[in-house]
């Protein structure tokens, strides 16, 4: 059985950048936007928070420290 990892559209706003950012099923990042401006603003949000555990665990290692 799969996870529905879906989530409730949000929309982010900066400057005159407007941006809604949903997740899929499968967490797919879905955008919308008017331009390719705002689609581009919105894509680094979702690039943000996806990796932002990934980040983490990078800095983590860099001190020689582990999860484990």
């Amino acid at each position: 059985m799969e996870k529905d990892l879906s989530s409730t559209p949000v929309t982010y706003k900066k400057s005159d950048y407007v941006c809604e950012v949903s997740r899929l099923p499968s967490a797919v990042a879905c955008l919308n936007g008017e331009s390719i401006e705002d689609l581009a603003f919105g894509l680094g949000i979702s690039h943000a928070r996806d990796r932002t555990i990934q980040m983490e665990l990078a800095r983590l290692a860099g001190q020689g420290l582990s999860l484990i």
